[in-house]
Parts: C-alpha cells; sequence; structure tokens
C-alpha cells in the first residue's frame, strides 16, 4: 500500500486495496467485526491483512460471482474482470491463467459466469428500485470505502451503493446474491452471516462521517436469487434489531480497541468444562420477524 487513506469517503477505491486495510492504522471491517462476535479476538488478528495474514485469503465460486456481480452493478467489469473460453476451470492452462488473474488484482471468469452474472446484474438494476422515486444506479455512488475513528483506533467499510441527497439522510443499498429471496429464508441468511451486524457497522460509519443526520441514515438489502427468474426483494432491519446489533458492536469496538493497546488477543479457550445439549430441532420461523420489506 503506498499511501494511507485518512479517515473520510473515498471513491475508486479497488477491492484489493481496500481488503489490504488502506487505513492510516490497522482497522476493523465488518467481517473482522463479526469474526470477534462468532469467534475471538485472536482469530480476528490471524486472519487481519495488517496483523497476522500471510498471503491472500482463498476465494470460493460463491464469492467470486458475487465480486463479478458487484463490479457489473457499479459499471467496473473492465478493470475487475478477465473473462476466458475454458469450458470450466479443472485443466492446468485453465488453473494457471486463473492464478495469473488473481496476482493481478482481477476476478478470473469463463464466459458462461459473465452470462449468468450479467443476468442478476440487470434484474438487479430493474427491480431493485421498483415502487421508489429515487433510483440508487441514477443517484448513488458505487463502491465507497469508509474510513473512520472511534477513541484512536479505525474502522472500515465498502458500501456497495451510497445515496446522498443534499440536506437529507443518506442510504446505504447493499447487494446479496442468494438462491431464495424469501422473508423466512433471509431472516435465515442474516442471522446465520451477521449481515445485522454489518447493517450496524456500515450505518456507524455514516453516523460518524455525516453526524448531521446521525440516527436517521439507513439501510438497504437487495437480495437477488442466482437463478432464474432472479427475483428481487428489499429488505431493510427493524429498528430494534439494529438497536440490539448496535449495542453488540460497542462490546466489539471496545474489545479491538482495548486489543490494539495492549497488544494481547484472547482466543475462544476456556479453562473450564462448558456442560452443552443438542437441539433437537430449529424453527427459525417460531422467532419475531425483525425484517420489514423496504418502502
Amino acid at each position: 500500500m503506498s499511501t494511507a487513506l485518512p479517515p473520510g469517503l473515498h471513491f475508486g477505491i479497488s477491492p484489493q486495496v481496500y481488503h489490504a486495510d488502506p487505513a492510516e492504522g490497522p482497522s476493523l471491517s465488518s467481517t473482522a467485526a463479526r469474526t470477534i462476535l462468532a469467534k475471538s479476538l485472536a482469530h480476528t488478528c490471524a486472519e487481519h491483512p495488517r496483523l497476522g495474514r500471510v498471503g491472500e485469503s482463498e476465494s470460493t465460486d460463491a464469492m467470486d460471482r458475487g465480486s463479478i456481480v458487484h463490479a457489473l452493478l457499479a459499471g467496473q467489469a473492465r478493470e475487475s474482470i478477465a473473462v476466458a473460453d475454458f469450458a470450466t476451470f479443472r485443466s492446468k492452462a485453465a488453473q494457471e491463467w486463473a492464478a495469473s488473474v488473481r496476482a493481478a488484482g482481477k476476478v478470473p471468469a469463463l464466459v458462461g459466469d459473465m452470462e449468468e452474472a450479467s443476468k442478476i446484474a440487470a434484474a438487479v438494476m430493474k427491480k431493485a428500485a421498483a415502487g421508489l422515486t429515487d433510483d440508487p444506479f441514477q443517484k448513488g455512488k458505487h463502491e465507497v470505502t469508509a474510513i473512520w475513528q472511534r477513541n484512536g483506533a479505525h474502522y472500515r467499510a465498502r458500501y456497495d451503493c451510497l445515496v446522498m441527497p443534499d440536506g437529507e439522510p443518506w442510504t446505504i443499498w447493499d447487494w446479496k446474491v442468494t438462491g431464495d429471496v424469501s422473508v423466512s429464508e433471509v431472516k435465515r441468511k442474516i442471522r446465520r452471516f451477521g449481515y445485522h451486524i454489518q447493517a450496524a457497522h456500515y450505518l456507524n460509519g455514516l453516523n460518524v462521517l455525516c453526524p448531521k443526520f446521525a440516527g436517521r441514515h439507513s439501510f438497504v438489502f437487495v437480495f437477488v436469487e442466482d437463478a432464474p427468474p432472479h427475483s428481487v426483494r428489499r429488505y431493510c432491519l427493524k429498528t430494534e434489531t439494529l438497536s440490539v446489533a448496535a449495542i453488540d458492536l460497542s462490546g466489539v469496538y471496545d474489545q479491538w480497541e482495548d486489543a490494539l493497546k495492549t497488544g494481547v488477543w484472547p482466543d475462544a479457550s476456556r479453562n473450564e468444562t462448558t456442560h452443552i445439549d443438542v437441539p433437537t430441532f430449529a424453527d427459525d420461523d417460531d422467532e419475531p420477524d425483525q425484517i420489514q420489506a423496504a418502502a
């Protein structure tokens, strides 16, 4: 990284630079915050590009597909994606090509991958703002890097799309590619992957960087099916869900700041025996619905 980025909003930052952590000091992303919650500070330290990780983290097919869709939605396909006409990535030649593409900071894609991703992106562009007067693709900035501080520690986020109207609260739009956009499945996804923590973290960034409307900014999830007919649905988390997530995050931020000061990164080990039972079933529908459709 040549030049560290100061606190603020930054445009035109590549995914590679963002994920390498371009802040002036080691910064906490939403992924790292969720790792602290789910695992431990030690896991976050080990996986952090500025603190412990050696080499690049491996990409999965789902991650690559998501990256391709995001690049298409941001109009950055040419700079971010390399396409080849291999049938699959199984051959040695295809694997060597893919490795060289990743080394150059791009996402490798097959022609078929691009065709499918293009259909997904087209569905989002057509349906994401259905019923709304404001279209994020007309008024928003894509792939915006946010860096802010709390108590001297650094935090960062990358907004898929940020709409910043003059004299009004701002809105974060976040794209999610999934197999099912139904309420029940989206609830499970949000709970499983901690997307409520992501939303609260991203909103924290806006509250710091645009304090005039602190507490009034909004976050919209857009879930799109990865297979035809590529249905698209908008979701917003209810206020009480975001409030609980914000409380959880405050504790995570405290841990992060303390670890940076002391250099102590506790892992998940315990000097006691934990007695557990195994649930016979888990019915997500028994839990209160904490999602509402975006207006």
